[in-house]
């Protein structure tokens, strides 16, 4: 899984699973951040895994990265963590 600043260097059309907040930074344009950066994401051709996607949502996204756009696949919430790790 791969951080948003990572992408900056990724080559093109590079197939890429980010984890990442789900925001609009720019009306009428989504983006995915973290604490490294932020980058935008085209949702035209996504395919949404079960769950509720609303702005400000951890999400996963599948896809790939061109011309400093991460092109949506899939969009999936992050697994949960067993109950054994949290108490």
């Amino acid at each position: 899984m791969l951080q948003v600043v990572s992408l900056v260097g990724a080559s093109q059309q590079t197939k890429v699973l980010v984890l990442g907040l789900l925001t609009k930074l720019v009306e009428g344009k989504y983006h995915l951040e973290d604490d490294t950066g932020n980058v935008e994401v085209d949702l035209t051709n996504v395919q949404f895994k079960n769950g509720l996607f609303t702005l400000n949502s951890i999400v996963l996204v599948e896809g790939w990265y061109d011309n400093n756009v991460l092109h949506a696949e899939t969009i999936g919430m992050p697994p949960p963590e067993p109950p054994s790790l949290s108490r």
